[in-house]
């Protein structure tokens, strides 16, 4: 606990010489402290001091079920022997390079793969169960950042055997197992294999993003942001507040088993019922759409089927209802994709045409057709029936790579090989979307900051702009 006691020959009452006594035994666990318990009144400082370090040593001999925050208790310890601006003191006497002491806002982790309690590796105890728990925690809080790699005063861990280095040394070894295991829970491979034992953490990093959406509903992958520190000795996570709802850890993609978490000072715990209520409360107001993606979310999640009350269509120009089972929702959350259960066709539905939405009666899960999901591209464009993909190849500026960064927020999860920096301030986009009609808008708002290079579809977008700008914006002779 690092309490400062008096030297010898020092008089001291019995109170105080019990509370030296206990802060003394206290890291040394072969020192039975529970007499002192029995001894003084649980009212007396010497009483509650017992109380505590009986309760935190118990508690740290059960850690996978209860996580002890030893610097709350020694701030609490600090605060009844009257010294707690010892304590702040100290603190931040002891300042390391990412921090002071965990908190509210920051966790340090050193490791992603090694349990803390020193039981070797355990990517699920210690990846899930400590790193994203954390996560999570922030997500259902006021965010925060967790650093890992870094020991608990806050400083990197260098050494070769620990830290960082151990988690690549360990998953480039077991990188088979854990590639399997992956693909079976998230549907993809990861990048296991890239991963070696030397080098920079770059690689660590887009494992992690995969453990992300392992673990999380696609809704809250915007809010965390990993990447390597500045010096490369460390890894960063950053995680904006959830806004919306509240964030579940889960184990896979079924998201079937997700447990809630908060930060609660500097431990994570998971929310009761009455946290819950608390949380929604303090949630931004949603609007009608927004509570909409809310309930379309989760009945994609369970394969539900919903009502559309009162749709207005633009095609039928008929205001009815529609009975649908959701499959994904795109274009910055304002359409859903649906089998609509009428027409047993897949269909686009716009949000702001709906009037309500309502859970049907069958809340059973609904199989779709193994054709069923579609993916919409960088532009957000789904394919519609009888489609075809087109290849498009476009080099852009800061300014158009910016922008589309802004509008398009796929293009944060394109692969690397179809979205990258060629030269510096000159970016390639080079993918396949699923109609010409969106890239043509985006290229006539950015015509010169953007350049179309060859692809065997190049002409095809070529002959769509000249088009468009022939019939809409040039002059009549």
């Amino acid at each position: 606990m690092h309490f400062v006691v008096p030297v010898r020959g020092v008089s001291l009452s019995p109170q105080k010489e019990s509370v030296v006594r206990m802060l003394s035994a206290w890291d040394n666990p072969k020192e039975d402290i529970r007499g002192e318990v029995s001894r003084w009144e649980g009212n007396t400082v010497p009483g509650k001091i017992a109380g505590l370090l009986l309760a935190t040593r118990m508690t740290e001999a059960f850690k996978d079920e209860v996580r002890t925050d030893r610097e709350t208790v020694r701030r609490r310890i600090c605060s009844l022997l009257g010294v707690a601006d010892s304590f702040e003191t100290e603190g931040g006497l002891r300042k390391g390079k990412y921090g002071s002491v965990e908190g509210q806002e920051v966790e340090f982790k050193s490791s992603y793969v090694f349990r803390n309690d020193g039981k070797g590796a355990d990517i699920e105890a210690q990846g899930k169960g400590e790193v994203f728990e954390a996560v999570c925690g922030f997500l259902n809080a006021d965010g925060g950042v967790l650093y890992l790699g870094v020991n608990d005063q806050g400083d990197p861990i260098l050494a070769k055997d620990s830290g960082l280095s151990a988690d690549k040394a360990w998953l480039h070894k077991h990188r088979l197992q854990v590639n399997r295991d992956r693909f079976n829970r998230l549907g993809h491979s990861t990048v296991m294999d890239k991963i070696g034992v030397e080098g920079d953490l770059d690689t660590l990093v887009q494992f992690l993003d995969g453990e992300k959406e392992l673990y999380f509903k696609e809704a809250f992958w915007g809010n965390i942001t990993i990447v390597v520190t500045e010096d490369n000795d460390a890894i960063k996570i950053i995680v904006e507040p959830a806004k919306y709802e509240i964030a579940y850890l889960y184990s896979d993609r079924t998201r079937s088993d997700g447990v809630a978490y908060i930060r609660d000072g500097g431990r994570t715990v998971p929310m009761s019922r009455i946290l819950k209520e608390q949380r929604l409360a303090d949630l931004k107001q949603i609007a009608k759409e927004m509570s909409f993606v809310v309930t379309i979310q989760e009945a994609i999640d369970k394969h539900q089927r919903l009502i559309f009350k009162n749709y207005a269509s633009g095609n039928s120009g008929e205001v009815k209802d529609r009975y649908v089972v959701p499959v994904n929702l795109f274009y910055n959350d304002e359409n859903v994709y649906c089998l609509d259960l009428e027409s047993k066709k897949f269909k686009q539905f716009r949000l702001h045409r709906i009037g309500a939405v309502e859970p049907s009666e069958d809340s059973s899960p609904y199989t779709l057709p193994v054709m069923a999901p579609k993916e919409a591209d960088v532009f957000r464009w789904i394919m519609p029936d009888g489609g075809r993909s087109y290849h498009v190849r476009l080099r852009m500026d800061v300014g158009a790579k910016n922008y589309l960064m802004e509008e398009y927020s796929c293009a944060e999860k394109l692969p690397k090989e179809e979205f990258y920096e060629e030269e510096k301030n000159k970016w390639i986009l080079d993918t396949h979307v699923n109609g010409l009609g969106a890239v043509r808008r985006f290229y006539l708002g950015l015509a010169d900051k953007i350049e179309i290079l060859d692809t065997e579809d190049s002409e095809e977008l070529r002959k769509e702009i000249g088009a468009f700008i022939k019939e809409y914006i040039e002059s009549p002779e």
